[in-house]
Order: structure tokens, then C-alpha cells, then sequence
């Protein structure tokens, strides 16, 4: 889908790259894309014509109408999401949603590919889930998201395989949780932690889904950001939660 590639283009390219300056319009005009005129789109984003041309050819299409008709009828199809009987959001957790804004999910790419069916429905009720794939440093990826107080980040690793917090991790640990709370940033872990490290920590919020198999891992994971979607949707919407 069209969808996923510009969301794969948001999640890996860099943010002054033509690639993600047009994906990046695109999806936040896609409600009025269809009457947007090319020469408007070029004015805004202030990329030439041959390059916005070679990047919708480069995804399969025409032309420039018949990309805007796919974005706009693939974002009008997102299917809705029903408040589910069973919340798995923890108290401190629903404390770090408070007014936020912008939620951030690093991690290995095993664990948060199945989340970027979820960036649009995010999106559509005022919330960037902004997913990063290709990632080096933490601290560095960190520095490039221009964090606020508007912000959350959610480091996720269902399978140990990045940011797990073992104890061999407990430098990594301590510097990324000092970086955030001097920036006055919440943050959630998602995984197994280390019990020495969970004792130590400063923002104590951490979600482990206690399933020995990879698909109830991913299940669990989905579900709980449906809950998020929902909490946060409510919330807009002055729904009291009990």
C-alpha cells in the first residue's frame, strides 16, 4: 500500500531529504490533497518538478493525479478501532499520555514493524507516532527528534534483541534515562528489564507482556496501542474513563 511506503520513507529517510519532505506533506494534507495543485504542492515544499515527478514514479504511478487519488483513498478507509473491554495501560503509563502530543517508539525492527499500521489512525486524531527503523546511537536518535515537553518515548524490545536493559546495559540504561529526565521527557519500557535496573530507575514505567511466544509478544504489543489510541481519543473527546 501506498500508506506503508510513505510511512517507511518517514521512519528511515532523513528529514531534510526531498523523499521525506514529500511524504511528510502528503500525509498531513491528505483530507484536501485532491484539490491541491501540483504547482502548489512545488511552492510549498520547494522541490522541483522532475523531483516530485521521479518520486511518484518511483512508487509505481503515472502521474501526480493518480498518486494523490491512492493517498486519499487509502487515509478515507483506515478502519476504526473499538474500545476494548480489557485494558492493559498501567497507572503510570496513563500518566505519561497526559497531553502529549507526539509518542516515539525506537527499538529493534522486529519489534515495532507491526506498529506502522498504526501511524495513520494515530495521525487522524492529532497524535505523530513516529516510528524509528534505522537508528544508531540512542542518544543521537534522541537528538534528532527535537524532543518537547509534548513528547513520550517508547523504547521496545519484545525479543532482547535491542535496548533489552540487561545488566551488561546498565551504563546505556543510566545515560538514556538522564538525557530524558533532565529534558523532562516520560518514558515507557516495553519488554523484559532487568530487576536491579527497574529498582534503580527514575520514571519506573515498564510494560512486560509475560508471553513465552513470539505471536502473543506481538499480539499483547498491538493491543496495548489500541488501548493507547483509545485512552488518548477519549481524553480528546472529555470522556471520563473509570
Amino acid at each position: 500500500m501506498l500508506i506503508d511506503d510513505l510511512n517507511i520513507i518517514l521512519s528511515t529517510y532523513d528529514s531534510d531529504s526531498n523523499e521525506y519532505i514529500i511524504s511528510r506533506f502528503v500525509i498531513d494534507n491528505w483530507k484536501t490533497i485532491n484539490d491541491i495543485k501540483k504547482k502548489t504542492v512545488l511552492s510549498q515544499i520547494g522541490v522541483s518538478i522532475s523531483t516530485l515527478s521521479r518520486f511518484v514514479k518511483k512508487l509505481g504511478f503515472k502521474d501526480f493525479t493518480e498518486f494523490k487519488s491512492c493517498i486519499f483513498k487509502e487515509m478515507s478507509s483506515i478502519p476504526a478501532i473499538q474500545n476494548n473491554e480489557k485494558d492493559n495501560i498501567n497507572d503510570s503509563l496513563k500518566e505519561n499520555l497526559k497531553g502529549v502530543k507526539r509518542i516515539i517508539i525506537i527499538g529493534d525492527k522486529a519489534s515495532i514493524t507491526p506498529l506502522f499500521v498504526y501511524k495513520n489512525l494515530f495521525y487522524n486524531i492529532g497524535i505523530d507516532l513516529d516510528i524509528k527503523l534505522h537508528f544508531g546511537d540512542t542518544i543521537e536518535v534522541l537528538d534528532k527528534c527535537c524532543l518537547t515537553k509534548n513528547d513520550t518515548v517508547f523504547f521496545i524490545s519484545l525479543f532482547q534483541s535491542y535496548l533489552s536493559f540487561a545488566v551488561s546495559h546498565y551504563i546505556d540504561f543510566v545515560e538514556i534515562e538522564d538525557y530524558l529526565c533532565k529534558k523532562g521527557i516520560l518514558c515507557t519500557f516495553i519488554g523484559e528489564i532487568d530487576h536491579y535496573l527497574y529498582a534503580n530507575s527514575k520514571m519506573k514505567s515498564c510494560v512486560n507482556f509475560q508471553y513465552d511466544s513470539y505471536s502473543m509478544q506481538i499480539y499483547a504489543l498491538c493491543q496495548l496501542f489500541e488501548n493507547i489510541y483509545n485512552n488518548i481519543k477519549n481524553n480528546k473527546n472529555g470522556i471520563i474513563i473509570k
